[in-house]
């Protein structure tokens, strides 16, 4: 039943099912993201966008105090991140550029796809190896916009802005995962131990199938 519900979560999510991981919540999920995809060392570069999910702006502080750099990107008066200052941010220290989709705050949906061909370009003029990047999809998940985090390295999102049960999230990760936060009996990849949230997880994935019969304007 679990991998039923993989195999719908990923077709949702424009992924694989073995891209898929699930987890308790979104939050959890960032921090999967961002804990557990890189051993981060004092001088590595983290970039982010000023309007993160306050998830994301305490795994930053954490990172800090490992004296890891955390550069934050501004937004417009539009309320989209500055493409010209992220294409600023980028040298080759940078490891992970994190960029929310949808603000939950404003509704203002960022560029995604314009920040990862930026990210690949820029990196690529320089030389230097392409930072993993990861997106908060967690507000843009129900309205259809995953198609658009298709160049991501991460993406998260979860349950409960679905209409679907607490405690559950997906992490859809395109790139490995080696230092997973918590280790347990080689549940989901080996990436997230512990017993899986089945009804959280069958919720989701009914979540998922009543959605597909609304219009994704919520008319």
């Amino acid at each position: 039943a679990i991998e039923n519900a993989r195999k719908s979560v990923a077709q949702f999510a424009h992924a694989r099912p073995e891209h898929i991981v699930f987890t308790a919540s979104g939050s959890e999920s960032n921090a999967l993201a961002l804990r557990g995809t890189i051993s981060w060392k004092p001088g590595d570069v983290l970039v982010m966008s000023a309007i993160e999910h306050p998830s994301l702006f305490a795994l930053a502080s954490d990172l800090s105090s490992l004296s890891v750099v955390v550069r934050i990107i501004p937004v417009e008066p539009s309320g989209k991140v500055s493409l010209p200052s992220l294409e600023a941010s980028i040298d080759g220290h940078v490891r992970m550029v994190s960029v929310m989709h949808a603000n939950n705050e404003t509704g203002i949906v960022q560029p995604i796809e314009d920040v990862c061909r930026l990210v690949s370009e820029r990196t690529a003029t320089l030389g230097t190896p392409r930072p993993l990047i990861h997106v908060d999809a967690c507000q843009s998940a129900p309205w259809g916009m995953l198609a658009r985090t298709s160049m991501c390295d991460f993406v998260s999102f979860n349950s409960t802005k679905l209409h679907g049960p607490l405690g559950a999230g997906v992490l859809v990760a395109r790139a490995a995962v080696p230092h997973p936060l918590v280790r347990g009996g080689g549940q989901e990849w080996g990436v997230r131990g512990g017993s899986e949230n089945v009804s959280g997880i069958l919720g989701l994935g009914a979540a998922l199938e009543e959605l597909e019969h609304n219009d994704p304007r919520g008319e």
